[in-house]
C-alpha cells in the first residue's frame, strides 16, 4: 500500500471528481482517520472556510491508496460532529467513512453522509449524559397492541 503526504487532504485530492450517484443510491467515497487537535479558517473565492489541523489519513476505497495531511477539510456533516469538541481545546481522534447520497433537490445533485467505523473521541458529552440515564424499555411489550383484527 502505498502512502503520499501532501499540504491539504479534502475527498476532492483522495478520489478525483466525484460522479454523483444515482437518485437515492448511496455510495462509499472514502475513510478519514484522524487526530484533530486545532481549526484553520480564510477566505477563498467561495466564501469562508475551516479546516482541521493535526494528523490525518484519507484512504480511497477503491485503489487502497493512503495520503497523510497535516490539514482536513471534510464535509460539513463531519466538520459539526468535531469542530465543538475541538474549539473547546480538546483533541478529537475519529475514524469515517464518507458516504454520498444522490438527491436532486439540493444543487450540487448529493448529500454527504458518514458511516462510523471508529466514533469520534470518547470525550463525548452527549454519550456521557445519556450512560446517566436509564435505557428505554420497550413501551409495547407493556402496552400491548390496541390494534383489532379484521
Amino acid at each position: 500500500m502505498s502512502e503520499n503526504i501532501i499540504k491539504k487532504l479534502s475527498i476532492k485530492t483522495l478520489i478525483g471528481a466525484m460522479k454523483k450517484p444515482p437518485e437515492g443510491e448511496t455510495v462509499t467515497l472514502c475513510r478519514f482517520a484522524g487526530i484533530a487537535k486545532a481549526t484553520k479558517t480564510g477566505e477563498s473565492n467561495f466564501g469562508p472556510w475551516t479546516a482541521l489541523v493535526g494528523d490525518f489519513a484519507g484512504i480511497n476505497l477503491e485503489t487502497g491508496e493512503v495520503t497523510r495531511s497535516p490539514v482536513l477539510f471534510a464535509p460539513e456533516i463531519m466538520m459539526q460532529m468535531i469542530l465543538p469538541e475541538v474549539e473547546a481545546g480538546n483533541t478529537v481522534d475519529f475514524v469515517f467513512d464518507i458516504t454520498a447520497t444522490g438527491d436532486k433537490t439540493v444543487a450540487v445533485g448529493y448529500r454527504y453522509g458518514l458511516k462510523t467505523v471508529r466514533a469520534p473521541s470518547e470525550n463525548d458529552p452527549l454519550k456521557a449524559l445519556l450512560a446517566t440515564i436509564p435505557a428505554l424499555e420497550d413501551k409495547t411489550q407493556k402496552t400491548g397492541s390496541k390494534s383489532k383484527a379484521k
